[in-house]
């Protein structure tokens, strides 16, 4: 008779604990990270002196959290890739319209309109108002030619933002990591408690992976050890500060632990910010200069091989002050000397001949001339303007490939984690009819045991 007490006891507190964890299942159908559990239920036995083994009932032994972690890390990878290809989209597309000026017209026409000017002005060297015009032209240009540097410049400084928000992320996700590491340390194996830590852990792991690339080890108890660029980070005894220093001479950033040591991240936000910042928006900011310093160096040269309509002085169209001074994209200004008297303008190749337009040919056929590194004016123009569109359409490539893989690992996580209504509904009935059985067993075996004792 104690058997049948014990069957329908344990039926009964199994049943309810079970219908608990479906119910908590339901409830979080919709919740962000959430991992479907599952009641793990057992057999309970006895041994008896001379008898067979016999059931007396069954054990509720614990939450299992249904959720895998080979797909998980795989997708952790996807996350850091697609972070990095986001942040350098974002960054390209800003880079792309910068090299459009107010007007819509590009870099490559601003710099053909400046030399056609001079063909124009070549038809009528006297010609006060096309000689204004040539002035207009490089006054455009050179406005042009300044505000993308000032546009790069703030650019640079933005993305350098970036990185030292982005290193405090990373370290704010740590230090929430650890918290979860000492709590998990605590947390009775195969609950439901235990189950909306390790849940918690992975959404914030799936974080730190889109900020950067991580490397996650089992440090047992559920804890997680990581690693950036090879570097520990984290550990049960604490998560390490990294704090980004950064060299403006060089344009290089460095991420420091507090022993010292220095980590380069694989992928990510982070990684892909400091390429950014270090090579992509420097080495555009060097093409752009080393394109006005060709053009500011071939004008000035042609330009002082002429004259202007009222002297035999010699003079500097763009005007130089030093090794960069005047050019650089930034620097690049018209002289004092052109910008107040236009007629100053070298137009002719000898002094004194009003109409003799032989050095503004000249200076027209710079356009298409190879320079010194063996390109056109032009063809430096279109290069660099068209750099960020090129890259940016091979960044979407990839990006739109690892969102794929992305989602096609997410979808099979779900399939092992995510919550099917239907089944926990089916689940839920299946446990309150086991508890109600439980409980009519119970009910029949309380009944036999008045009437036994009745008997007596």
């Amino acid at each position: 008779m104690s058997d049948i007490f014990q069957i329908s006891r344990t039926g009964i507190q199994t049943a309810s604990r079970a219908t608990e964890v479906v119910a908590n299942n339901i409830a979080n159908v919709n919740t962000p990270g959430f991992s479907r559990q599952q009641s793990v239920i057992t057999q309970r036995s006895v041994n008896r002196v001379n008898m067979d083994s016999g059931g007396v009932g069954v054990n509720f032994s614990e939450v299992r959290r249904l959720r895998d972690v080979a797909t998980d890390q795989q997708i952790q990878q996807k996350e850091s890739q697609f972070g990095e290809l986001s942040q350098k989209i974002r960054v390209y597309q800003v880079m792309e319209q910068s090299f459009i000026s107010s007007s819509g017209i590009g870099l490559d026409a601003l710099i053909g309109e400046f030399f056609t000017s001079f063909s124009n002005l070549a038809t009528n060297p006297a010609d006060t108002n096309q000689r204004n015009l040539v002035l207009s032209k490089a006054q455009t240009l050179t406005t042009q030619f300044n505000t993308l540097d000032a546009k790069l410049k703030d650019l640079s400084n933005t993305t350098l933002s970036s990185i030292r928000s982005q290193t405090e992320q990373v370290t704010a996700s740590l230090s929430l990591l650890a918290d979860i590491n000492r709590s998990l340390a605590n947390s009775p194996s195969g609950t439901s408690a235990q189950g909306a830590l390790l849940d918690k852990q992975t959404v914030e792991l799936r974080n730190l992976s889109k900020l950067t690339g991580i490397d996650v080890n089992d440090a047992g108890n559920n804890q997680v050890e990581i690693r950036i660029g090879g570097l520990l980070v984290l550990s049960t005894d604490g998560a390490a500060t990294i704090r980004a220093e950064v060299d403006t001479s060089t344009q290089s950033v460095y991420l420091r632990l507090d022993n010292g040591r220095v980590i380069q991240p694989r992928n990510g936000e982070l990684a892909g910010t400091m390429s950014l910042y270090s090579t992509d928006i420097s080495g555009i900011r060097t093409q752009l200069d080393q394109l006005a310093g060709s053009l500011v160096d071939s004008v000035n040269e042609l330009h002082r091989n002429g004259y202007g309509l009222n002297d035999a002085e010699v003079r500097n169209f763009f005007n130089v002050t030093s090794d960069t001074v005047g050019r650089t994209a930034g620097s690049m200004v018209i002289s004092t000397a052109i910008m107040n008297q236009p007629q100053n303008i070298a137009a002719s190749s000898v002094p004194g001949e009003r109409g003799n337009s032989t050095n503004a040919v000249a200076l027209a056929n710079l356009l298409n001339q190879p320079m010194s590194n063996g390109r056109s004016l032009i063809d430096q123009s279109i290069e660099l303007i068209s750099e960020p569109g090129l890259r940016l359409n091979q960044l979407k490539v990839q990006q739109d490939v690892t969102a794929s893989s992305r989602e096609m690992l997410i979808r099979q996580q779900d399939d092992l984690a995510g919550v099917n209504m239907d089944e926990e509904l089916s689940m839920l009935i299946k446990y309150q009819n086991a508890y109600q059985a439980s409980a009519r067993v119970m009910s029949v075996a309380q009944e036999m045991q008045n009437v036994l004792l009745n008997l007596i």
